[in-house]
């Protein structure tokens, strides 16, 4: 009966204890007696006050940038702000400790560009004229990258070429208008670039662009000298109303990409012509596909013939070994034959000499032809 007591009494403390245990773990893990969002189990700093431009940011440690660059600070998680080495920025809503590793004015953890040549300028992201790339895509602009910022400048330049049939106007690959068409208006579809570019003198538009299919993809305007007030798809997509505007005295252009072709394109209820003459120059990518096939046949060929080539030399060589051979086993045939006679001269026996030149190597089917050779 006592026994049984102390069974249960032995229970019950072990049960209590499990309990404190779970109540100390989940106080470490969920109690947050500062509010900074780090479980009090991980928090190194547990008197944050979340002041100035750290207010609201800690690291993983529950610091803050106040704490981390306190002199009193030591931890892993304390910057190095002695000699200039670190500092702490609030970043993704985080406290963290960062450097400038190259020298260049921009901290580490906004630095873009690293290792960056000492003395150079750079821009806003840690980035010179040498470690970036001022390129719009635009082939009517020109493109540089200023030296006492380190910032890209783009300038729209007329004189650039931007293909055949086409010329620069405001910074836009235009069609050239020495055609007659300059004014009229008219539309032109591109089928290789799936582009749809629609002409019109610079005023305030409504372009109507039908079609047959409905109109399934994203309406994705490439580019306009004029600015697109709105745009929208009827319910059933087969048709996609335009708002230009721009100024009367510049033709306009609007170039929108789609997958098909459109039926008709009407401009303040005037349907336009379609030019088709007015198509980008023609892709010639089946004559590089073309080409490519050929030089793969050429080289199937080539790899076939030397295939051929070889099989015919290993041909060759094993006639002549098959050759060197026979002539090697009729030379050794005539010495046996000669052993042979020799010795039945001697009074041998032919069985004695048989097992005499079985004993010394020699095959036993060379040895019966000898003999067969010698009866006849």
């Amino acid at each position: 009966m006592v026994f049984a007591q102390a069974m249960k009494i032995n229970k019950l403390v072990i049960l209590l204890l499990s309990l404190l245990v779970f109540i100390s773990l989940t106080y470490a893990t969920v109690i947050d007696d500062d509010g900074d969002g780090v479980p009090d189990g991980k928090d190194e700093c547990d008197s944050w006050k979340g002041t100035g431009d750290s207010k609201g940011a800690v690291d993983t440690f529950g610091c803050d940038c106040d704490q981390k660059s306190s002199n009193d600070c030591k931890g892993e998680w304390c910057c190095n702000v002695t000699e200039g080495l670190e500092k702490c920025v609030v970043y993704d809503f985080s406290a963290r400790c960062t450097g400038d590793l190259d020298g260049d004015g921009i901290y580490d953890i906004f630095d873009k560009c690293g290792n960056t040549k000492e003395g150079a300028v750079v821009d806003s992201s840690g980035c010179s004229c040498l470690q970036k790339r001022c390129d719009d895509d635009n082939l009517c602009t020109d493109n540089y990258c200023n030296s006492t910022n380190a910032d890209c400048y783009f300038f729209n330049n007329n004189s650039n070429f931007c293909g055949e049939g086409r010329k620069c106007e405001n910074g836009l690959c235009t069609w050239d208008e020495d055609d007659g068409f300059s004014e009229v208006s008219y539309w032109s579809y591109d089928r290789d670039r799936r582009e749809l570019r629609i002409f019109y003198s610079h005023s305030g538009h409504k372009i109507e662009i039908l079609f047959e299919e409905p109109f399934e993809e994203d309406v994705v305007i490439l580019d306009s000298t004029s600015d697109v007030v709105s745009y929208d798809l009827n319910e059933d997509k087969t048709k996609l109303t335009l708002l230009v505007e721009g100024d009367p005295s510049v033709r306009g252009v609007t170039t929108i990409k789609t997958l098909q072709k459109p039926s008709s394109v009407t401009i303040d209820e005037v349907e336009i012509v379609e030019i088709k003459e007015k198509a980008s120059p023609r892709n010639h990518i089946w004559v590089y596909f073309i080409l490519i096939l050929i030089i793969l046949a050429l080289i199937l060929v080539l790899i076939l013939s030397q295939r051929k080539h070889e099989e015919k030399m290993a041909s060759s060589i094993r006639k002549e070994e098959t050759k060197i051979e026979r002539e090697v086993d009729l030379e050794a045939e005539l010495q046996l034959k000669m052993y042979i006679i020799t010795n039945l001269r001697r009074g041998y026996t032919a069985k004695q000499i048989k097992n005499e030149l079985l004993r010394d190597g020699w095959k036993k089917d060379m040895v019966d032809r000898a003999f067969n050779s010698l009866r006849r």
